[in-house]
């Protein structure tokens, strides 16, 4: 059953939050933000309307547990930066606007096993308006297999208007998630299938390699996964400029964790990137330990060189 009642967990916009009447109103604030990318006021009006979403994450998370996340999987949360964000609105290849974007809020799922992404991506077709793209019966050109699965509901937006608001889910396998990471090591040029051609061949190669692997073992755990325990424990990372990354811990405080993170991004704007809600891990051993297997950038790791796409032995 998936929740659809934003008593669940969104929360209205308040005299500190913006209010938004339709869908066009925050189309034409992505429309001046990508022809006034330096405007403080640009910047402003789209970093409020990230605010805005982040107030339904309870209500996101809480979907995304209905839809029956293995026992044992890495769920981590990401705003879409907002580089990335005038990036996508400029493409030419798509019309995108920014109130119909669906990974404003992106979750990802990193699974034990290919047999548990086949499995939850399959619960995630069935909910009600949903839409998947099964990138690994079908990978994209430039090698990338998962599953991705948008889901929607309605999201309070003020003066008594609720807005349709589409999210993203991202299902990956533990190999899947370290290929797709080494492949954005090598730049945005490369993620998007331009760039170098070498480059292009050797992600698919590896990216061949994993899958015949995968597909020959579909049970088999290549990497050790603690228990997932709901979308109601938090970590915020946030990697400094110098030294290790910081975490802080919430539980069942989701828009106290949000606001954390977003007083993070205001104050250190130029190191936006580096923020990542890690979400039902319990032990902070745990914790530390899955940012530097799946999440590198936050723990200081580079990840150009192969070695970290395959781990030790696993194809030997």
């Amino acid at each position: 059953m998936i929740a659809s009642d934003v008593s669940l967990g969104c929360q209205a916009p308040d005299e500190q939050v913006t209010a938004y009447l339709s869908l066009g109103v925050i189309d034409r604030i992505g429309n001046n933000f990508c022809r006034s990318p330096n405007s403080i006021s640009c910047v402003e009006d789209v970093q409020k309307y990230r605010t805005f979403r982040m107030r339904c994450l309870a209500m996101t998370l809480g979907i995304v547990d209905d839809c029956g996340v293995p026992a044992k999987a890495i769920v981590s949360v990401c705003l879409k930066r907002l580089d990335s964000i005038r990036r996508k609105l400029n493409r030419t290849s798509a019309n995108f606007k920014l109130g119909r974007l669906d990974d404003v809020i992106g979750v990802r799922v990193i699974c034990q096993s290919l047999q548990d992404v086949l499995d939850f991506g399959s619960r995630i077709e069935q909910v009600p308006d949903s839409r998947t793209k099964n990138y690994v019966k079908e990978p994209s050109d430039t090698g990338y297999r998962g599953v991705h699965g948008i889901l929607s509901f309605s999201q309070p937006a003020g003066g008594g208007v609720k807005l349709r608001t589409r999210f993203e889910i991202q299902v990956r396998t533990y190999l899947q998630h370290r290929w797709a990471v080494w492949s954005e090591a090598h730049g945005e040029a490369v993620k998007v299938g331009s760039g170098n051609s070498e480059e292009h061949l050797h992600l698919r190669q590896q990216s061949q390699k994993i899958a015949k692997w995968e597909c020959e073992n579909p049970d088999q755990i290549p990497y050790q996964f603690p228990k997932y325990i709901g979308g109601r424990s938090l970590a915020v990372c946030w990697r400094p400029e110098y030294g290790p990354a910081t975490l802080n811990y919430f539980e069942d405080e989701v828009l106290k964790a949000l606001r954390w993170l977003n007083y993070l991004e205001e104050n250190y704007p130029a190191r936006r990137r580096t923020a990542l809600l890690l979400v039902g891990v319990a032990e902070h051993s745990d914790t530390e330990r899955l940012i530097k297997e799946t999440h590198p950038l936050y723990a200081g790791i580079r990840v150009i060189d192969p070695k970290y796409l395959i781990p030790k032995g696993l194809f030997d």
